[in-house]
């Protein structure tokens, strides 16, 4: 009887020298891959960690830059001419300085481009020491991506209510957004291996307890804890800032 339960497990496994099992992680990937568009998010995703961690290379003024004079409050986003205009040939971008106006129906402010005035071609990787930054929170640097001589201003996506560049704005405040969910999930992640342990270990009374803290826990939005981390990131001082190198303000938590 033993032998013939022998027989029939060698009979229902592998040949010898035959292809190796396949591992869990290689069925996930070969299953994900063919996704075409899991694949795109997963890419768009990767595009936006890296531009968030390397913000203040990407982002061409800081945070909280602007300036008083002249006024750039609700300023529109900065042409960027490809073409000269005498000449009618693809040239090296540039931009024009912008004027502030009046427009004589509405008598509000407007934004006009000083066409008459000289050409500011965008310069490309450019030192700023004035506005120095931190490549994820330790390497201190004033090297910018692209940037625009004074006194013109390079304002993709226009400026707030301050003056203040949109763009670079939205790179810091990405920043925030994306560590935000990260530890979000490394937190859930943790404490679910922890009370997994301990509920498995104990059972009983201890494993009905966790059971029950756990229903708790799921019936509350996940909008809270991503409240309370926001709340505890925005302090410079707070430890789990310090250990994730970064000093946050109130208005990288808003960056619009």
């Amino acid at each position: 009887m033993a032998a013939r339960k022998v027989s029939e497990i060698l009979a229902v496994l592998p040949p010898a020298g035959g292809p190796a099992s396949k591992t869990q992680a290689r069925i996930v990937w070969e299953q994900f891959r063919r996704h075409k568009i899991a694949l795109f998010g997963l890419l768009v995703l990767a595009v936006m960690y890296l531009m968030a961690a390397f913000a203040g290379f990407i982002a061409p003024y800081g945070i909280n830059e602007y300036r008083r004079t002249p006024v750039s409050a609700f300023m529109p986003p900065t042409t960027v001419h490809w073409i000269d205009p005498e000449t009618g040939r693809l040239t090296r971008p540039f931009v024009y300085e912008f004027v502030s106006d009046r427009d004589p129906v509405t008598r509000q402010r407007v934004f006009v481009e000083n066409v008459e005035g000289p050409r500011y071609p965008i310069q490309f990787l450019v030192r700023r020491p004035s506005q120095p930054y931190k490549i994820l929170g330790t390497f201190t640097s004033d090297l910018r991506l692209f940037g625009v001589e004074d006194p013109a201003r390079l304002f993709l996506w226009g400026t707030n209510n301050l003056g203040k560049d949109v763009f670079s704005r939205v790179l810091y405040g990405g920043q925030i957004s994306l560590t935000i969910g990260v530890l979000a999930v490394w937190v859930s992640l943790t404490l679910g291996m922890v009370f997994g342990v301990i509920a498995g270990f104990y059972g009983g009374l201890v494993d009905d307890f966790i059971m029950r803290l756990v229903e708790v826990l799921d019936a509350i939005p996940g909008l809270f804890l991503l409240i309370v981390l926001a709340t505890l990131l925005k302090d410079p001082r707070n430890p789990l800032a310090q250990a994730f190198g970064l000093s946050m303000t109130s208005g990288q938590t808003l960056p619009l």
